[in-house]
This record gives C-alpha cells, structure tokens and sequence, in this order.
C-alpha cells in the first residue's frame, strides 16, 4: 500500500496539488468521516464527500471477474441494476472484502479514486460520475487509509484518472441522474413489452431441457463440471425430484449388473448366502448399537408419520444393516455347528448426507452389497476378510480397470466399533485425491457381546466350562461392501474431453456397428440389413453388439453418441468396405482406426476388446505409480502433495502423529481454488504390500519419539475426498442444486471434540474461522427481537435434526449465502450477501451467518443468545459500543433455530496469523493486546459478561492488512459475571489449553470462573504471539508429549476406577488428572516464558502480570490498558485502536477486584496448586 507522501508526489508530476491534507480517527462510514473531519486541523471551509464503490458483476466460475469501479459524490444514487444495464453486465453486487483485497490491498472504508494506478485500472471497468468530473468544488477522498484525507477538485480528480488511460482502456463518464431517469421510464415499457417477449420465446421454438451435444467442459479445467456432464449425456443417470438421489439409467445400472453378476458368482464359492432384511429399524435397536451408530447418526433418516398422524415410536430407514441383522443372528446361531453364517444383500441404503451429494459418490440413496458373517475363531474371519478384500481389488482392477492400493485403516478411520479395517484405495490423477473404493471389516467380538447382541454358542474346546467365558464362544464377525461408488470411480478415472470411456467387460454395449457412406443411389434397406447381420455374428461370437440403423440421424451425430456412452468399439461400414470385405474399427479409448476383415470378425474383434481391457488398465496404473511418491523429508510432503500426487511416507502407526500430518499439512498446503480450503492431508491406508517401497531406516518419529513402523499413504484432504475442485452447480428440472464435491462416503469414527478438548461445551475453532484465513465477525446491535423467516426459508419440515443446516443453504433469511466458512460443534457459518438493506446491514454488503444446530432452547443456544441481548442493552445504556467486538446486527429463526447476523470481516484469526505471519514483532503484540483489553474493558464493565473462552481462535482481525484491528469473536459460553451459577462452576467451559489456575484448585479440582480467567488466556495468547510459530510448535508438541504421558500413568494406576462410570462420573474421576496435565502444561510454558529474549522488560512484566496464578493479583481489562508498557508509543500506534466514544461518559460501576464481592471465591484459592507449581518450579 502506497503512502501519503508517494500518493502526493505522484499527483504533482500531473501539476495536482491537494488543497489539504489531514489525519483524523479511522472513519468506517460516511457519518464518521464527516464527524471525524468537523474536528481536524486544516479542513477546508466547504467541501463534499465521495464515495468509492466497487462492484463484482457476474462471472463464469471458471473467469476471472472484473470490477466495476464507481466514483461518485456522496449523495449520488448509484442503482447498481440501472448501472449493470447501461454497462451490459449483469448482476452487478458489492464485492467481497477478499476481492478488495485482491485488486486493491485496501478495505472499504480505504478506497478512493487514488486506488487505482498503473497496474490496477487494467484490471477494472471505471466509472466516474460526470457531475464530478466538472466540479471546482473541493472532494475529501481517502489517501489509502480510513483515518487520512486528502482534498481535490472534481476536475482534478478526472484529470488522475485520465492519466491511467490508454488507447484500449478510457475511464466512462455517466450522468447518474439522467440515468435514474431512463430507468424510471423505462420501467412501464418494459411491463408493457412482456407479451411481446413471451410471444416471440414462443416462436424461438426452443425445447425446455435441450442440451448441446458436445460435453462442453474440459476435464482438467472444471472437473465437477466435467463429470456431471458427462453422466448427464452419456445418459447414465437423471435427476430426481428430491434433492441427493439419482435415477440409474439402463447405461449404468447394466454396469452394476455386470459387478452384480460376477461378485456373486465368487461369493457364493466361498458359501455365502444372499438374502434380504426390511429397511425400516426401530430406535430401541439403533439405540443398542449407540457406539457404532454414533458416526451415522447426522445421517439417520426417521419415518415419524403415517398418513396425517404421527407413529408412536419413531422407525430408522437403515443406513446400515448391523441392526436389522444381528438380533436374529443371536436368534439362529445356537451352537457352533450353525457356524459359520455367512449371509449377503443386495439393498439400498438411506444416509441422509448434507456435504453436497454427487452422482454414485455420496448420495443420500445408494445401491450397494453388504456381506454379514459370523465365525468360530478370529482365524476363519481374518481369512475372510483378506478373500473379500482380493474379490474387491478384482472388481476394480480386472473388470473396472481401475488400480487400487490393498492396505489396513489406521485405527482412526477404522470403522467405528470394529477391530480392524481393510480396504482397497483408488486414486483420481486430475484431482490428486485418494478415494476409497471398497472395505472389508474385521468386528472382532465387538458386536457378539451380551451388552451388544449376545451372539453366543457352547465352547467346543471348554465342554467343561472352566474357561475365562465360562464355556461360551461369542462369535467372531465380519462385515464387507461394496457400492455403486465404483462406478463414479470408473467414470472419473477413463473419461476424457469426449465423455465416457468404459471398460469392454462392462460396458453394456461392447460394439456398436454404424453404416456410413451413404449416397442418394445407396440402397439404405440392404447396408442396415448387412450391418444387423454383423452385430448378430458378433453376438454369437459373445461380444455385446448392436446395430444402430436409426432413421434421421447422420453418421456424424452416431459417432459423437456413442462416443459420449463410452462404447469400446465402433465399427464403420459402408457400400465399398462390404466390397472390399471388411470394416473399418475405431477405438474409443486412444482414437486408432484399423480395418477388421469381415470373414475374422468373430475373433478378432473379441481379442481386440481383451487388448483395449489390458491397455486401459496398464494406462490408468502407469499413472497411478508415477503419482505416487514416496517421501522421506517432512518438507516435500505438502509441495509433494500440491503437484497432485499420494505420497508414501514412513510412519510410527500412533493417532497423534496422524493427527499432526493433517494439522501441519493443512497450515502449509495450498487450497486449489478459492472454495476448497486445504484441511490438511489424510491418511488413506498402510499398504499390504511393503516391500515396493524402500526398507525403513531405523529411526524414531521426533515428535513422539517411537519406533518408524510401516510406510502409510497419504492424500491431500481438501476437506473431502474425492472429486473436489470448485462448487460448480448442476440445476436440476426441480431446480435443486448440488455441489460437486465428492467425498469418501466411508464409516470412519468421527471425533466428537476437538483434540484439546473434552468437554461438552468446547466448541471447534472452525466455527470462527476457515480454511482461507476468513473469520466470523460481528458487533453493532441492531435488534434483538427474533424474526421468524420459516417462510422466507420455504418453511423447511425435517425429522432429521442436522438436516436444517444444509436445507437452506442457498438462502437464509434475507441473506443469499456465498460460501461457508466454517463449521464448528454447534454452528455452521456462512458468508452471505443481504438482499435489501436491513438491520443496519446495506445492500449487496457482505455478512456472516452464525446458523446454530441446535433447537433455540437448548442451554448453548440460549447462552449466546443472552449474552448479544446483554451487549446491545449494554451499548444502548452506556451509549458507547466497542469496535473491539465483532459487530452483530441481528438474530432470526429458520426451523426453530437461531440465526445470528455479524459484520464480515476478511483478516482472519489471530492463530491464522500466527501460522501465516511465523513471527511478530513488539510493536504488533501491543496493538493486538490494546484492542482485545478494550473489548474485555466493555464486556467486563459494562456488559457484565465473562467471555469464557478467549483464544487466538477467536480474535479475528477486520481486514488482512498489518496492523488491522482486531476484534473478540464468538460469544456462545458467554455468561454474567454476578451469576453465582456461574461463579461457582461445577464444569470447565472453554478450550483446556487457554484455562486459568483457579479452575483447577479445590478438592476434585472443580474450581471457579470469574473474568479475570479472560484476562488470563489473553497473557496466553500474547505469549503464543511473542514465541512466533515455531517456537509454538515446539511447545505444543512437548506439551502434547507430557500429556500422553500423565495420561498414561495416570491410567495404570486409576483405569480400573473408570470402569462402570457413566460419561459424567468418568470425566469428575478424570478431575485430579486433568489438574496434573494442567501443571505439566504451565511448566513447559512458564520454561518458554521465561527463555523469551527477544522482547522488553516492560512487556515482560506486563505478561507476568497477566499470567498469574492467583486471579485477585490479576490486572482487570481496564487497569491491563493503563499498563506502561500498553501505554507506550500511543502516538506512533495512531488512532487505530482509540475506543469508540473513549472520552465519553464511562461507567461508574466500581471495578470487579480483589476486594470485591464478585470474587469472594477467589480470597481462598491463593494456596494448593500455587504452592505446587512452586515447588514444581523450583524442581525445575
């Protein structure tokens, strides 16, 4: 960003000089700016203000938008419809806080004339009005800042922006006047010219759903697109009028067939049995499986009704069949001689998926074989399962063509409940994703235990019963499947820029015969005649053939079918190839022509379809291996993974490692586009087979310091896995739009907190921030009173609770939603555009969506409900408000759950910052920790409210530039410091790693909350700032390290406790332990705290201030901003982080301290963890 001084020397070699230059409090609307220049020095007398809008028109997801720039006097009406009209651009919107940033490294409140140089005005349309232009009058316009002006005639300002013109590219002078006025009239005509239209639509004879022929998309440009339009014309599916399914057309369900046909032909070999089991299952048996269902619970559709009354128990529509099958297992196995029973199906399963459904990837109906066996010894099921696992790995590679990697699960995305998972791993080479093609799970005696299903028979080898199960066997089970997946895995792998490509042994047509070279004297009756008869020889000789005589249709327009379906093969005949005796073979997967003799046509086209099988597959494996690496070095892992390859690295096989691949991965991996955020990469199996790779060194994982054990394979998880790339949107008949990016639709275990967590009321960072740097924010209160939007919404009905989220995702409220940026424990948050201004909220400007996922009475919802009604009472009451707070302007429902509306804003959290930024120095820290003391200030003093939960994850900052304002976030565990309900705390609320002493003093260690825990987390996330990212790294890692370890001491002494506790019982015994890993984690901190050299001794102090143990010797928030070193340099910090209203009238509460009543539960914590920790500290 230019400075001022640059900004005037540029305008004086154009002989432009301002007639004032000044500096004033940052102005964020044109009432500020106004008020903020009535007090500055060297004002001129008279001037106007401007103002400097940018639009973004719409724009092919696949371009590059180009901005409308418009520079205009502040009362100008600017219509942005009558504007897109007169420029021919549609859809004209206030653009995005990122797209400012992008184009101009400024915010809004930043932007002026001067914004455009050399090398932006290229890059925009521009548009100035013409009213200015000619104006003598004086202009205040910003000099690249909110909080500096500069004052310019209107003719000097045209006379910049001409400079920047060129012989292609001329700013556009409108009159907005006369433009308001062409509208206005305009608007009866248009009204009347509407027959008009619809008549001459009419006469256009266009037909409702034609499509072109060509597929349209390049696979390697738009891969969404490209898929589903290749589904779309190869005809292999059509969609249904509810959102998530699909028809399978005959093209793809003989496909399914042909997998069908073969896998149980080989199972039955093997002794298994088909059958079929109801889809319905009631909740008293969901309930009983409630570990393993717990990963598919969001997914879970209920039947609630029947006709117009409601069903006194609610029925489950299977999302699979464990708990429909194995009660009457238990009911037939009686003895070990019924075993084995091996039983299969052949169904559909329902998951009521919100993650964008895509075509046989992830869809909320989907076919698929499910195998259920049951054993005698974990022997014959570990056989099994390896036998499944190979008939899997044939599916794919010797029918389907597709390479797969056979390997184990880790043990976190194993299936949820069983003892082990094997799979069989895919790999898209134009995403660079993994995909997860088929499983065959090992369930151990997980689910044959009396607290399961009780599948029990007589121990043969204890006819005595003096064994440890008294003489009982529970049997050992398996479960296997496999979906129609495998189809969109085929599709993705072969399809080119033409459309399909099938595999010869699945394609329902292997050979199509196609007469050609007809003239006006051909004889039509004999060529189709001659080219039946072919396809009939051909289908004597085994080979799928057909004819295709279709009257209307040029050879042309069949060739470009076909190829569309996939045919293999495409045989070409006509009068002079039935002279010459044969016919001319064209093959679909490279394009080679090759003339076939008609007398070897029954040979040698079979053989040729075996070649086209082999060379399909050795292509797509050729592929695959080059694409992946094996990695021995942390730092080619994610350049390794960019360039869209696996990687193989080798692995010590523990959770936490896996979990910090995917943390470290996903602060360094860069996203593809801008709507699929990096989350770091996943796991996707340990090969079988280790010995294609080089042998493992000896050496140790340096984070957990382990033995390296077995090389894993890793992809790089967008988010998801599978398709992924942009959310380009397919528009259904029904108009229902679903976002193409796959996923793996696999039963992993879910992670139910976050990994510093625990407890029920920790929420995920997500919720706050996303994947690109973007946070949620908020402040201002507009209104408080609940507006009821069911009908805006399309009064949405779901019986499945989590449905509402991903049911009004295209609109909630007043609001179109652009994107989601994040998704945490209890809330998704949206970035969304208002559709009228409202609330306080402008037209077209940007907002986040805070939609809650739980019911409005829930105790979550109701606590940040509260707690923004008590800061809006407290703004109106005090008069003042804190820009330290993200704004909120307004709180609706959709489906009886609350909405809350806040300001957008584009810097991202604090953590963000620190991974991005590494380092920080001095001066950052203070103006980070002035702006969040002054939001404390107002939330302690005159709101009342103790956040709760203050962490880097929730400081957000409003734009990305340096030195940008950064605001409290997320105020869902807020709650009044005078509650004694919440004094006296029998939980700890918030994120572990950020609690302060006192909630671990007193006997169980269930201390107290009060707000000088705030002030606490705030010292530890200004130590995080000073000790820049990889000294932070370091430390959480060796925190991570003790924690594993008290753990397990702690376990080997106390586990047997926990047995028989329920979750609440467990986590108040687990109390003394969670202190011991508290004290462990304040020594390696205060050890970090006190080695920090690279700061003063003033900020020393300050930190030392705020990190002690007892909370009566605290600093509050207001006495934190009286601190010298937080004093110091609040010139050369400018005005930026000054207070709202600072000099206004404060409150004349007095400050909650030591002496206070709100702390009268802190006067007795001054003595057992302290005296620990110093004798602790002493040791070390």
């Amino acid at each position: 960003m230019a400075s001022v001084d640059s900004v005037v020397d540029g305008l004086a070699k154009l002989s432009i000089s301002p007639l004032a230059s000044v500096k004033h409090t940052p102005a964020t609307s044109p009432a500020e700016w106004k008020d903020a220049l009535k007090v500055a020095d060297g004002v001129p007398k008279e001037y106007q203000l401007t103002k400097t809008l940018v639009f973004k028109p719409k724009t092919a997801k696949s371009a590059t938008p180009v901005p409308v720039v418009v520079i205009a006097r502040e009362e100008t009406e600017t219509n942005s419809g009558a504007l897109g009209k007169k420029l021919n651009l549609k859809e004209l919107r206030l653009a995005s806080p990122d797209l400012l940033t992008e184009f101009f490294q400024l915010d809004k409140d930043s932007l002026s004339p001067l914004a455009l140089n050399a090398t932006s005005f290229p890059k925009v349309v521009t548009v100035l009005d013409s009213s200015l232009a000619s104006s003598s009058t004086p202009f205040a316009i910003h000099a690249q800042s909110s909080e500096q002006t500069i004052f310019l005639s209107g003719s000097d300002v045209a006379t910049y922006l001409r400079s920047l013109e060129t012989s292609e590219l001329k700013i556009q002078e409108i009159d907005f006047e006369a433009l308001k006025a062409e509208s206005a009239s305009a608007a009866p005509a248009a009204k009347s010219a509407a027959p008009e239209k619809v008549q001459k639509e009419k006469d256009d004879g266009k037909i409702e759903g034609a499509v072109q022929i060509a597929i349209g998309v390049k696979k390697e440009v738009d891969f969404p697109g490209w898929y589903t339009n290749v589904l779309i014309k190869a005809d292999m599916l059509d969609y249904y009028s509810v959102s998530g399914c699909y028809i399978l057309k005959p093209w793809s369900y003989g496909i399914w067939e042909t997998i069908q046909e073969w896998f149980n032909s080989k199972i039955k070999e093997m002794g298994v049995e088909n059958a079929y089991f109801p889809m319905f299952v009631s909740s008293k048996v969901l309930e009983r499986e409630k570990n393993h269902i717990e990963g598919f619970s969001p997914e879970v559709a209920w039947v609630t009704r029947a006709g117009s009354s409601d069903l006194e128990e609610p029925i489950a529509i299977r999302p699979t069949s464990e708990t429909a099958m194995y009660p009457y297992y238990a009911k037939w196995i009686k003895s070990h001689r019924d075993l084995p029973l091996k039983l299969n199906q052949w169904n559909s399963v329902v998951r009521w998926e919100f993650k964008s459904p895509q075509p046989f990837l992830r869809t909320r109906e989907f076919l698929w074989q499910e195998g259920h066996t049951a054993h005698m010894t974990k022997a014959e099921a570990d056989k099994e399962v390896r036998q499944i696992l190979e008939l899997y790995r044939q599916v794919y590679e010797d029918i389907l063509a597709v390479p797969v990697t056979p390997g184990v699960k880790s043990e976190k995305e194993k299936f949820a409940g069983g003892l082990y998972t094997t799979t069989v791993e895919g790999f898209i080479p134009t995403t660079g994703r993994g995909i997860q093609a088929a499983t065959s799970h090992c369930l151990g005696q997980n689910f044959s235990r009396p607290e399961m299903f009780n599948i029990v028979v007589e121990d043969p080898d204890d006819p005595q019963g003096t064994g440890p199960n008294g003489g009982k066997l529970f049997v050992w089970q398996n479960s296997w499947g496999l979906s129609t997946r495998a189809i969109g895995v085929m599709v993705m792998v072969h399809g080119d820029n033409q459309g399909l490509v099938l595999p010869p042994r699945v394609a329902t047509v292997q050979a199509v015969v196609v007469p050609c070279g007809i003239k006006a004297n051909t004889n039509k009756k004999d060529l189709y005649d001659r080219c039946e008869e072919l396809a009939q020889t051909l289908r004597k000789a085994g080979v799928r053939a057909k004819a295709d005589v279709r009257d209307g249709y040029t050879p042309g327009y069949k060739f470009n079918d076909w190829e569309q379906k996939g045919v293999p093969l495409r045989l070409e005949i006509g009068p002079l190839d039935i002279q010459k005796n044969q016919t001319l073979s064209v093959r679909r997967d490279t394009g080679v022509k090759a003339p076939i003799s008609l007398t070897d046509l029954d040979t040698a086209v079979p053989a040729l379809l075996e070649t086209i099988q082999k060379e399909m597959f050795e292509r797509a494996k050729k592929t695959y291996l080059e694409r992946m690496k094996v990695v021995t070095e942390w730092d080619d892992v994610v350049p390794t993974l960019d360039n869209k390859n696996i990687v193989v690295i080798p692995w010590c096989e523990a959770e936490a490692c896996e979990d910090d691949i995917k943390e470290r991965s996903g602060r360094t991996a860069e996203p593809q586009d801008e709507r699929a955020p990096s989350a770091g990469a996943k796991s996707l199996a340990i090969p079988f087979d280790q010995s294609k790779y080089p042998s493992i060194e000896p050496a140790r994982d340096p984070i957990l310091e382990k033995d390296l054990k077995t090389r894993g394979v890793i992809h790089l998880h967008h988010g998801i896995s599978g398709v992924g790339g942009s959310n380009n949107n397919h528009n259904n008949n029904n108009n229902n739009n679903n976002n193409h990016n796959g996923s793996n639709n696999n039963k992993s275990n879910r992670n139910k907190y976050e990994r510093d967590g625990g407890d029920e009321n920790v929420k995920d960072d997500n919720a706050n921030a996303n994947g690109k740097g973007k946070g949620v924010n908020g402040a201002r209160v507009a209104n408080t009173n609940v507006r009821d939007n069911k009908n805006i919404n399309g009064n949405v009905n779901v019986s499945n609770k989590s449905e509402a989220a991903e049911a009004v995702v295209s609109v909630l409220g007043d609001y179109d939603v652009e994107e989601k940026l994040g998704k945490g424990s209890f809330a998704v948050v949206y970035r969304c555009t208002s559709r009228k201004a409202i609330r306080g909220v402008e037209e077209g400007a940007s907002v986040a969506v805070k939609y809650l996922n739980q019911d409005k009475e829930k105790h979550a919802s109701r606590l940040e409900f509260l707690a923004l009604k008590t800061i809006k009472k407290a703004e109106e009451t005090k008069r003042r408000r804190s820009k330290c707070l993200i704004k909120f302007y307004e709180v609706f429902e959709v489906n009886e759950r609350y909405c809350y509306v806040f300001e957008y804003a584009a810097g991202g959290t604090l953590f963000e910052r620190i991974v991005q930024q590494r380092t920080f120095d001095e001066r950052e820290v203070r103006r980070a920790a002035r702006d969040v003391f002054h939001g404390l200030e107002f939330l302690h003093n005159d709101a009342l409210l103790m956040h709760r939960d203050i962490k880097p994850h929730n400081l957000i900052y409003k734009s990305r530039e340096r030195g940008a304002r950064l605001a409290i976030a997320d105020f869902g565990l807020a709650k009044d410091i005078e509650d004694p309900d919440t004094v006296h705390q029998s939980r700890k609320s918030g994120t572990r790693k950020y609690h302060a002493p006192e909630l671990y003093e007193g006997e169980g260690a269930m201390g107290f909350e009060c707000a000088r825990g705030d002030i606490y987390a705030t010292g530890l996330a200004l130590l995080e700032m000073f000790l820049g990212y990889n000294k932070l790294l370091d430390m959480m890692r060796e925190e991570e390290k003790q924690e594993r370890i008290k753990e397990a001491e702690w376990m080997a002494k106390n586990g047997a406790l926990l047995e028989g506790l329920d979750d609440r019982a467990k986590r108040r015994a687990r109390e003394p332990l969670e202190k011991e890993k508290w004290i462990a984690r304040w020594l390696i901190r205060e050890k970090r705290f006190e080695g920090l050299t690279n700061i003063s001794e003033e900020a020393l102090d300050c930190l030392k201030g705020l990190l002690k143990a007892n909370p009566s010797e605290r600093p509050s928030a207001r006495e934190a901003l009286k601190d010298k070193w937080l004093q110091r340099n609040r010139s050369m910090a400018g005005s930026n982080n000054q207070e709202e209203g600072e000099n206004a009238v404060k409150s004349q509460r007095k400050e909650p301290g030591p002496d206070s009543k709100d702390n009268v539960p802190g006067q007795n914590h001054d003595s057992g963890l302290r005296t620990k920790v110093k004798e602790l500290r002493e040791g070390v």
